[in-house]
């Protein structure tokens, strides 16, 4: 190192040679130690053999046991085999008023109620701009979800048990509004990033609301979707939920292909 220093190597050359000295002496003053404790017995070297066989020996046996790398295809196979499936609403209870605990079998959950009659739009609102309470719901909320989650979670009819529906009439269907109509909300939780984060997903609150279809809705629907039907035997179907069932069948027809048409659902 004195010569080094002495000789013309610049600074950094200097350091480098310094560096890989130290780590030498280290070396050579480390190993000697390490050959004389081994030598003085070999009990001790078979035993630290000894012990280090039995350690290796359960990740040996680990690692046989351990699965192959599943290929992608069968990865996708194995997800789409039918799961665990929680009932529809078992993560919130319904109240009757907003000031009743949500409680069930001691435990404190989120509660739901129905609303009351909204205004909505009435017929000719583009002339005259009133708007009338709602004639009554087509569907009836019959169960609530709402949790926390990593990510949106789409699809959500398909991974919960639904609320069964029966009805008094057996009528063969011809509509194609459904019995169980599911609403999933998602409010976002997560901050926006400016490095590239996914602006479509992320931490959320999912709420999901499940309808089932009214009685008065389903005759509705039996009466305009039979072959005998007359629209103009309809009695002040300006007044009456016969438009508003109409709407929401077509909604049901054009959506799932229509993109504009999907838009124009709208929630209160």
């Amino acid at each position: 190192l004195i010569m080094t220093q002495a000789s013309s190597s610049t600074p950094s050359r200097f350091w480098y040679v310094a560096t890989f000295a130290n780590l030498g002496l280290y070396c050579l003053l480390s190993q000697p130690e390490v050959q004389k404790e081994t030598k003085k017995s070999g009990l001790k070297r078979r035993s630290v053999r000894s012990s280090i066989t039995n350690i290796t020996s359960p990740l040996k046996s680990l690692r046989a046991s351990t699965p192959k790398k599943i290929p992608p295809k069968a990865i996708r196979k194995s997800i789409s085999k039918p799961g665990f499936k929680p009932q529809a609403g078992s993560t919130c209870v319904k109240v009757d008023s907003a000031d009743d605990a949500p409680t069930k079998n001691n435990h404190r959950f989120i509660g739901w109620k129905t609303a009351d009659p909204v205004q909505v739009r009435s017929f000719g609102y583009l002339s005259h701009k009133k708007k009338m309470s709602s004639l009554g719901p087509l569907y009836d909320v019959v169960a609530v979800d709402f949790f926390e989650c990593s990510s949106r979670i789409p699809d959500m009819s398909s991974r919960v048990i639904l609320p069964s529906a029966e009805f008094e009439s057996k009528t063969k269907k011809r509509w194609h509004a459904p019995d169980i109509f599911v609403v999933t909300l998602s409010l976002p939780t997560d901050t926006p990033s400016a490095f590239g984060r996914a602006t479509n997903d992320g931490g959320c609150y999912t709420a999901s609301m499940y309808y089932k279809m009214g009685e008065e809705t389903r005759k509705i629907l039996e009466r305009i979707t039979a072959n005998d039907y007359d629209p103009a035997s309809e009695k002040n179907a300006e007044t009456s939920m016969v438009n508003a069932v109409k709407l929401f069948d077509e909604w049901c027809r054009r959506a799932p292909s229509d993109d504009k048409f999907f838009s124009r659902m709208k929630m209160i």
